[in-house]
């Protein structure tokens, strides 16, 4: 799931468009639960300072 977030990422950085709030929500979703969560944060000191904020920028809350 990691690796398919970071191929949405990189696709956005070139143009792709996506639905920020469904992105964000899916995140949000996704990481919350505790494996993923353990996972993310064993996994991501192999990922770009940019894909880490970007990622964790959508931990929190959507904004209504």
């Amino acid at each position: 799931m990691i690796l398919l977030l970071r191929a949405s990422f990189k696709a956005r950085q070139v143009g792709m468009e996506f639905d920020d709030e469904e992105v964000a929500a899916d995140i949000q979703e996704f990481f919350s639960l505790p494996i993923p969560r353990s996972v993310w944060e064993h996994s991501k000191i192999y990922q770009s300072r940019e894909f880490i904020n970007f990622v964790e920028s959508n931990f929190a809350a959507p904004k209504e």
